[in-house]
């Protein structure tokens, strides 16, 4: 339970939401141990955690429904019954009427979110546990490469060395990213008509394949953003061909120089982005 909300806590910080099985990787990882936990495991011990936290706070707000399934990003129905009492909505309700559920849960979040309480909640019940609070925090990434995104400069032309060589060395070798040779030289920095700048534009003719780099300095936050990324960029990129009525197919690669975990990698799957490991 103190890794548990330990995680949660520092999600509400970020007003983020966390999966299953985002939660049981770094339950696997923090408690060292040597097997696999299945997302599926995770549900008991959530809903168990919010039931601990009721007994002595009993109006705290859902913590429980930052938990969400990676497909649906929503909690699932383990949640149901804590929804029901919470906010006074008749379980069957819930249960029959996604719409229902749906406008809950946003409140549940809104609530979880503006709420200040935590950190007495925690100190109160896991107080003898203040190791496990002193190594988890809000993760931001380690990757500068001219983002906007929380830790990262604004503004600025900050870019790392690492970040800089992998971007050119793709440029230069457009092979890398499984372009063939007689296509067009690649273009560093493309300038989207949104104002964002694709680290590398390969096209030809008939083609477009925009990459997006993260060097080895990047952390999971830092790919998980990478594939938002490629989301974006394609989408930009499909209306500027729009506008000018073209209809020239685009793909989009995040380059990395390490293997994505496995969540990742089923995100970008289902964003249709691709994934590459170009080797430092």
């Amino acid at each position: 339970m103190p890794y548990l909300v330990a995680y949660l806590m520092a999600a509400a910080e970020q007003r983020a939401t966390l999966t299953y099985g985002q939660i049981a990787e770094r339950l696997e990882r923090d408690l060292k141990i040597d097997g696999r936990i299945f997302s599926t495991q995770i549900g008991h011990p959530v809903g168990a955690l919010m039931e601990h936290i009721h007994a002595s706070f009993p109006d705290a707000p859902l913590i429980n429904a930052l938990v969400v399934n990676r497909a649906t990003g929503f909690a699932s129905e383990g949640v149901d019954v804590f929804l029901s009492e919470h906010f006074s909505v008749p379980l069957e309700k819930i249960q029959k009427q996604p719409s229902v559920k749906q406008e809950l849960l946003r409140k549940a979040l809104a609530d979880v979110y503006g709420f200040k309480g935590w950190k007495k909640i925690a100190d109160e019940l896991f107080g003898a546990d203040h190791h496990v609070f002193a190594h988890i925090r809000v993760e931001p990434g380690t990757e500068v490469d001219k983002s906007t995104s929380p830790g990262q400069p604004r503004g600025g032309d900050a870019e790392s060395p690492e970040h800089r060589a992998l971007k050119e060395r793709i440029a230069a070798h457009p092979d890398l990213v499984g372009a063939p040779e007689n296509w067009l030289a690649a273009e560093v920095e493309f300038l989207l008509k949104s104002g964002d700048e694709v680290d590398v534009c390969i096209t030809s003719a008939t083609e477009t394949r925009l990459v997006e780099v993260k060097s080895r300095r990047s952390n999971e936050v830092d790919f998980e953003r990478g594939i938002y990324q490629c989301v974006k960029y394609r989408a930009v990129y499909e209306a500027m061909c729009a506008a000018e009525g073209s209809q020239k197919p685009v793909s989009t690669i995040l380059a990395t120089e390490t293997k994505l975990p496995s969540r990742l990698l089923d995100l970008a799957g289902t964003l249709d982005v691709i994934t590459l490991v170009v080797a430092p």
